[in-house]
Parts: structure tokens; sequence; C-alpha cells
């Protein structure tokens, strides 16, 4: 077992970074700088702050759903 899981947990293991990349960004540029230019559009900058729980709760949904497609889609489908 050691054989088959040594290699694989390092060939799985270079997927985390580029995930947590992909997620920062996500988070960073895709979700945040636009969610706190409509919060500033209200007038109050106090409001803009929001945007920071309001990215990361997107974030976790869109990481939620790409770990369900991959889920799916690769990772049930191990051993058949």
């Amino acid at each position: 077992m050691l054989e088959i899981g040594v290699p694989a947990m390092r060939t799985i293991s270079l997927s985390f970074v580029v995930a947590g990349l992909s997620v920062s960004i996500a988070r960073q540029l895709i979700v945040l700088i636009p969610v706190a230019y409509l919060l500033s559009r209200t007038g109050n900058v106090n409001i803009v702050w929001f945007a920071i729980p309001i990215s990361d709760i997107l974030s976790f949904i869109l990481t939620m759903f790409f770990f369900r497609k991959v889920n799916r889609t690769v990772i049930d489908h191990i051993g058949e």
C-alpha cells in the first residue's frame, strides 16, 4: 500500500499549491474588488469593510463547488 500511496501523495500535494493560489486569487481579485466597489457606491465608507466577510463567504461557496465537482468526477471513480 505504501508503494502506491507515497507517490500518489507526492503528486497530489503539488495540486494543493495550485488550488490554494486559485482560491486566493478568486477571493482577492474576482470577488473582493468588485464587492468592495459595489459597496463603495452606497456612499458609506464603513460599509466597504463588509466586502471582506462577503468575499470570504463567496470564496468558500466557490471552493465547495469545485470540491464537489472534483469529488464527483475524479475521486468517486478511483478504483473502478
